[in-house]
Protein backbone atom coordinates (compact mmCIF):
# COMPACT_ATOMS: atom_id res chain seq x y z
CA UNK A 1 0.00 0.00 0.00
CA UNK A 2 0.99 3.58 -0.45
CA UNK A 3 -0.25 6.37 1.79
CA UNK A 4 0.26 9.98 0.83
CA UNK A 5 -0.26 13.34 2.56
CA UNK A 6 -0.08 16.68 0.80
CA UNK A 7 -0.11 20.12 2.38
CA UNK A 8 0.21 23.71 1.32
CA UNK A 9 1.83 25.66 4.13
CA UNK A 10 1.80 29.43 4.47
CA UNK A 11 4.37 31.09 6.73
CA UNK A 12 2.73 33.27 9.37
CA UNK A 13 6.06 34.79 10.28
CA UNK A 14 9.51 35.19 8.75
CA UNK A 15 11.92 32.26 9.04
CA UNK A 16 9.77 29.11 8.78
CA UNK A 17 12.32 26.40 7.97
CA UNK A 18 10.56 23.16 8.84
CA UNK A 19 7.20 21.54 9.60
CA UNK A 20 6.44 18.98 12.35
CA UNK A 21 3.94 16.16 11.90
CA UNK A 22 3.26 12.67 13.29
CA UNK A 23 1.97 9.26 12.25
CA UNK A 24 1.14 5.84 13.63
CA UNK A 25 1.33 2.62 11.64
CA UNK A 26 -0.36 -0.46 13.12
CA UNK A 27 0.63 -2.92 10.38
CA UNK A 28 3.93 -4.76 10.00
CA UNK A 29 7.32 -3.12 9.76
CA UNK A 30 8.34 0.44 10.51
CA UNK A 31 7.64 2.51 7.42
CA UNK A 32 9.59 5.74 7.05
CA UNK A 33 8.03 8.74 5.32
CA UNK A 34 9.74 10.14 2.24
CA UNK A 35 9.33 13.49 0.56
CA UNK A 36 8.10 13.53 -3.02
CA UNK A 37 9.39 17.10 -3.37
CA UNK A 38 13.03 17.44 -4.22
CA UNK A 39 15.22 19.29 -1.71
CA UNK A 40 12.87 18.70 1.23
CA UNK A 41 14.37 16.43 3.87
CA UNK A 42 12.46 14.30 6.39
CA UNK A 43 13.93 13.56 9.81
CA UNK A 44 12.35 11.17 12.31
CA UNK A 45 12.38 12.61 15.81
CA UNK A 46 10.78 11.29 18.99
CA UNK A 47 8.20 8.60 19.65
CA UNK A 48 5.66 9.92 22.12
CA UNK A 49 2.75 7.76 23.30
CA UNK A 50 1.75 5.92 20.10
CA UNK A 51 3.01 8.60 17.68
CA UNK A 52 6.18 8.74 15.61
CA UNK A 53 7.01 12.42 15.13
CA UNK A 54 8.96 13.72 12.18
CA UNK A 55 10.11 17.02 10.69
CA UNK A 56 10.07 18.15 7.07
CA UNK A 57 12.96 20.55 6.46
CA UNK A 58 12.79 23.02 3.57
CA UNK A 59 15.77 24.00 1.39
CA UNK A 60 15.48 27.58 2.71
CA UNK A 61 13.51 29.52 5.29
CA UNK A 62 10.23 31.01 4.13
CA UNK A 63 9.33 34.67 4.38
CA UNK A 64 6.09 35.81 6.01
CA UNK A 65 3.15 35.10 3.68
CA UNK A 66 5.16 32.76 1.42
CA UNK A 67 3.52 29.39 0.60
CA UNK A 68 5.15 26.01 0.07
CA UNK A 69 3.83 22.57 -0.93
CA UNK A 70 4.74 19.47 1.08
CA UNK A 71 4.10 15.99 -0.35
CA UNK A 72 4.89 12.96 1.83
CA UNK A 73 4.58 9.26 1.02
CA UNK A 74 4.76 6.02 3.00
CA UNK A 75 5.15 2.51 1.57
CA UNK A 76 3.16 0.22 3.88
CA UNK A 77 2.98 -3.52 4.34
CA UNK A 78 0.23 -5.50 6.04
CA UNK A 79 0.37 -9.08 4.70
CA UNK A 80 -1.38 -10.45 7.80
CA UNK A 81 -4.16 -7.83 7.54
CA UNK A 82 -3.69 -6.68 11.13
CA UNK A 83 -3.50 -2.92 10.59
CA UNK A 84 -6.20 -0.90 12.33
CA UNK A 85 -7.35 2.04 10.21
CA UNK A 86 -8.23 5.38 11.76
CA UNK A 87 -8.47 8.99 10.67
CA UNK A 88 -6.58 11.82 12.32
CA UNK A 89 -7.98 15.29 11.81
CA UNK A 90 -6.50 18.67 12.58
CA UNK A 91 -8.43 21.56 14.09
Amino acid sequence: MTYRRTYTLKALKKGLGHFVDKYRWTGQGSPVPSSLIRDQQIRLTEIKNVWQFFEVWFPRNLQKGEALDVDIQWKLEDPDRKAIPFILGYH
